[in-house]
């Protein structure tokens, strides 16, 4: 295995653990935001 082989798999890796990251992050902003929406009144919209 070469030096770049590594490179690239390091980065591949990396950039899953980001988008991995940042879809936890939309599904969590998006889970409170509903259950704020059903704890409020009118909250839906």
């Amino acid at each position: 295995m070469t030096i770049m082989d590594w490179q690239y798999r390091e980065r591949l890796v990396f950039c899953c653990y980001l988008v991995l990251f940042v879809a936890v992050l939309f599904v969590g902003l998006y889970v409170s935001r509903v259950a704020h929406a059903a704890t409020v009144p009118g909250g839906f919209t």
